[in-house]
């Protein structure tokens, strides 16, 4: 199927679920339906804290066609800017542009959004800060601009946007604190496929092995994350070449998820929402940070110290900065469930808020 042929299929798909439905929709733009469970997480705080509206989804590219449009003005409460690094990205930032002609005077909103960091370049992100001026006028039709973490606020801010940070949606997931939980000498190894990174992937691969099995040696107990299909492979040769631990691979069950990470001390995540879900946990995260962003998400929750850039890793960094929480984890403990606590009464309030705003534009 060529290129125009799978966008008008997916305008005709995305108009379809919406107008199949019963009662009040809102179109969700962000990353969900793969089976990545931090995607998944994200997609399913949103439906939790917004009763008011039925989200239904919009891939990167999709639209509606003209005749459907009158039709879907009258059942779209608005347009909401899901979770993930979606701001600076023009895949996202044509689907808002295609649906804000689709739909005008229908609301945009948002809870929580990251924003690509300008100081990360690559194949796939090339002129960041110049897609982010691409993004002011967009963001103007806002009532509020909310970010993930502080690097995201201040890419924004240089591009004269002003933003609150929020935290990431998924926190609006789970306990949030471990304080009190019994030590269980259990750790999580979280490692993944990713599109770009800093360093050589062969590499983290070794140093995350020769952690792993120093962890063994000590008496811990491992358990190998995959949080997306495509990750299992290389998360199972992880596994065989520690030859310890077991694997999990439950993608989208983000419940399930967070019980697991809620019984090991210390996290050590590559993916960002493996380092998300084990804050919603109250589980400390030491994350191999492959792009900014998994830095933007430690710094939000007090965990910067804990962040090391993947061509930096190494089986003796990684393991000092386990040591370190280890002897700190009850300090840790408690202090991650502050920072979590706080940002998921900022996203409970902006839900509220945005929900207020879904239901008053359905009932017009």
């Amino acid at each position: 199927m060529r290129a125009g042929a799978k966008a008008r299929a997916r305008s005709v798909l995305v108009g379809a679920r919406v107008l199949a439905g019963r009662g009040p929709t809102t179109v969700y733009i962000g990353w969900a339906g793969q089976r990545n469970l931090g995607d998944e997480a994200m997609l399913s705080a949103h439906r939790t804290w917004l009763p008011s509206t039925r989200l239904v989804q919009a891939t990167n590219g999709s639209t509606t066609t003209s005749v459907e449009s009158r039709s879907l003005q009258r059942r779209v409460s608005g347009v909401l800017l899901g979770g993930g690094t979606l701001i600076g990205n023009g895949h996202f930032r044509d689907t808002l542009q295609r649906l804000a002609r689709t739909l005008p005077g229908a609301p945009h909103d948002m809870l929580a959004v990251g924003v690509e960091d300008p100081s990360f370049s690559g194949t796939r992100r090339r002129d960041v800060a110049g897609e982010l001026e691409l993004w002011t006028e967009l963001l103007a039709e806002f009532p509020v601009v909310r970010v993930r973490g502080p690097l995201s606020q201040r890419a924004l801010a240089d591009v004269g946007v002003s933003s609150v940070v929020t935290g990431d949606p998924a926190l609006l997931l789970g306990p949030g604190s471990a304080v009190g939980r019994p030590v269980t000498s259990r750790i999580c190894v979280n490692i993944g496929v990713v599109d770009e990174m800093w360093g050589d992937m062969d590499r983290l691969v070794d140093e995350v092995v020769g952690f792993s099995r120093d962890c063994v040696r000590q008496g811990f107990e491992l358990v190998f994350l995959s949080v997306w299909p495509k990750d299992t492979p290389l998360v199972h040769a992880v596994h065989r070449a520690v030859g310890a631990g077991t694997v999990f691979t439950e993608y989208t069950d983000a419940e399930r998820a967070i019980d697991l990470l809620s019984g090991c001390d210390v996290v050590v995540s590559h993916k960002l929402h493996a380092a998300v879900l084990a804050a919603c946990a109250g589980t400390p995260a030491i994350a191999m940070e492959y792009r900014p962003k998994c830095l933007d998400f430690q710094m939000s929750v007090g965990r910067d110290a804990y962040s090391v850039r993947t061509d930096q890793v190494s089986r003796a960094r990684l393991l000092e900065l386990l040591e370190r929480s280890m002897s700190a984890l009850e300090v840790d403990r408690a202090d991650l469930a502050d920072k979590v606590g706080t940002h998921k009464r900022r996203l409970q309030e902006a839900a509220e808020q945005v929900d207020v705003r879904l239901a008053a534009r359905a009932a017009q």
